[in-house]
């Protein structure tokens, strides 16, 4: 994989997080304090994490592990908050969740660029 489609991967995913940080605004669930300042949080890492790797040329890992834990995270979030009882806030953070741990997952422990 080139170094220029990984930089566009890297900003895919930090297109995730800021969806994560926006979802609570665009889909209503803005009232539900825990809801709210989860996605926010997390959304956050996930996007400022990768707008660094997009940004910063260096073989380091820590951002795509920052960004996957903070994916895992928003999946079981609203489990731990106790907002999963509202449908749009439980699956908002499911989603992006899941698009976040597969796209820094792979990144971490697969598509890393082989050094000889």
């Amino acid at each position: 994989m080139s170094g220029d489609t990984r930089r566009i991967l890297y900003w895919a995913i930090a297109i995730v997080g800021v969806l994560l940080i926006i979802a609570p605004f665009v889909l209503g669930f803005d009232d539900i304090d825990e809801a709210l300042w989860a996605s926010i949080i997390l959304g956050g890492i996930i996007a400022l994490s990768m707008i660094y790797k997009a940004l910063v040329r260096d073989d380091s890992t820590w951002e795509f592990w920052l960004a996957g834990i903070a994916g895992v995270a928003a999946i079981v979030a609203p489990f731990v908050l106790g907002y999963n009882d509202t449908d749009s806030s439980l699956w908002s953070n499911i989603i992006l969740g899941v698009l976040a741990v597969l796209g820094a997952g792979y990144f971490a422990l697969i598509g890393r660029p082989r050094t000889t």
